[in-house]
């Protein structure tokens, strides 16, 4: 039986991550908690509209995408009213793409050095109480996995 990834997404999306600092911002502006999803998304060329309708149904701040399958000859991808951080494979197989999508009302800025497989992103804004990063990581199967982890664990040091 083959599992749709966006009806799986969609049902996982009750257990959201949320930041749990509810208190007020230094400027007294009400805080409120970060949503945050993942998604396995193998290939967004043709799922960007189930994309938005899933970011929008279930008001999502930021997502973490992996398998976007995009490479660097593609264009980027394009949901209304996010920004996108993503790290474009290429023709190897092992590099399937990855991206961060934030809602466009937080701020957000690359972090650490850019890698094929991993892209973090630091998210901020007046809506949380501290600036928070957030990843999207693929770690690839097989016998080259054991090289890419190393690599992200020097990288992360």
């Amino acid at each position: 039986m083959r599992v749709d990834p966006m009806r799986q997404a969609q049902r996982g999306a009750n257990a959201l991550l949320r930041q749990e600092d509810n208190n007020t911002a230094q400027n007294n502006t009400p805080t409120k908690p970060l949503r945050v999803m993942t998604l396995n998304i193998h290939g967004i060329k043709k799922k960007s509209v189930e994309l938005h309708h899933l970011l929008r149904s279930q008001k999502v701040d930021v997502i973490a995408l992996q398998e976007t399958l995009l490479r660097s000859t593609d264009f980027g991808i394009s949901i209304p009213s996010y920004q996108c951080f993503s790290s474009l494979g290429h023709t190897a197989a092992a590099r399937r793409g990855v991206s961060v999508l934030i809602r466009s009302s937080f701020g957000g800025e690359p972090v650490g050095p850019a890698h094929a497989n991993w892209v973090f992103v630091r998210v901020s804004g007046q809506e949380i109480a501290n600036p928070t990063i957030i990843g999207s990581v693929y770690l690839p199967h097989g016998p080259t996995s054991r090289q890419t982890q190393t690599q992200l664990a020097s990288d992360l040091g």
